[in-house]
């Protein structure tokens, strides 16, 4: 309250002060004018909140990326509209697992019986073993409590005989002009040393031989001079090429053709040397 409390002590006054002010600084005298005393502190309370609030926002829109709200979506998709399908995948799952489980256990067991899966692999490489052992003449092996896993379909040599005995008269087998196996009576000759002979009528009846040159095959290689027992007896021969089969063992040699008489084919030490190599042997009373 100015002194004196009149009208016009207090214009005056008024006046005065009035000019002071406008005599102060632009910048605070709009200071003065604009933001009271009173008012500073909540205007710069109020612009922290704002700065904090927009700083807030700004960091939560960062933190939300696409990522995580395709995973969002696709929880909320499973949780809500996909509910069946997934509990039918997890049950699938869970049933195959439990099928895993029960192989490895059934490998860890010995002579435990194998899945069903197994049992039907192992009965179709059974039947593929079986017709593999026809086509080759090979024995498959059927060890280890008949898992054809542990022993696969295979290629095997033909069994050893029982018996390394062979006798002078053999029964051998000829494959023939139909690629077939002829059964054929032999004699084996330790004295002869120049090549296998076969008959003339049985090559020619089994046509390994054609003497009229009337087919393309069973014609003569090359010839050959056989000698008979008779000093200075020969007689020229053909030669093809015959596989003979004796005692499990195949042989693929040049075969002269000759009129024999009782046998079909005169073995000569160019296959017995391989049998005996073999372990055979011919006993002189057999």
């Amino acid at each position: 309250q100015p002194p004196g409390g009149g009208c016009v002590v207090h214009g005056v006054w008024t006046a005065c002060a009035r000019k002071r002010m406008w005599a102060r600084k632009p910048a605070r005298r709009s200071m003065t004018l604009l933001l009271p005393d009173h008012w500073e502190l909540r205007s710069l309370a109020v612009v922290a909140a704002a700065v904090a609030l927009l700083v807030g926002c700004g960091a939560g829109m960062l933190r939300w990326s696409a990522r995580k709200h395709r995973r969002m979506v696709a929880r909320l998709r499973c949780e809500h509209f996909e509910a069946a399908q997934a509990a039918e995948g997890r049950a699938a799952r869970a049933k195959a697992s439990h099928q895993g489980k029960e192989v490895s256990r059934s490998y860890k067991r010995r002579g435990s019986a194998p899945a069903p899966a197994l049992q039907a692999h192992a009965a179709t490489s059974t039947s593929m073993a079986t017709a593999t052992a026809s086509a080759t003449g090979s024995v498959p092996d059927h060890h280890a409590n008949g898992n054809c896993l542990v022993s696969p379909p295979r290629y095997l040599p033909p069994p050893e005989s029982m018996s390394k005995v062979l006798s002078i008269r053999e029964m051998l087998e000829v494959r023939d002009g139909g690629f077939s196996w002829q059964q054929a009576s032999a004699l084996l000759d330790t004295g002869n040393s120049h090549c296998t002979i076969i008959d003339d009528g049985f090559a020619m009846r089994h046509a390994l031989y054609s003497p009229s040159g009337d087919r393309q095959f069973g014609q003569a290689e090359r010839w050959t001079t056989l000698h008979g027992v008779v000093p200075g007896v020969s007689s020229n021969a053909p030669v093809v090429t015959i596989q003979l089969r004796i005692r499990g063992h195949t042989f693929t040699i040049p075969c002269a053709i000759s009129a024999l008489g009782s046998q079909d084919v005169l073995v000569g030490v160019d296959v017995l040397s391989q049998l005996f190599a073999a372990g055979f042997r011919i006993e002189s009373m057999s």
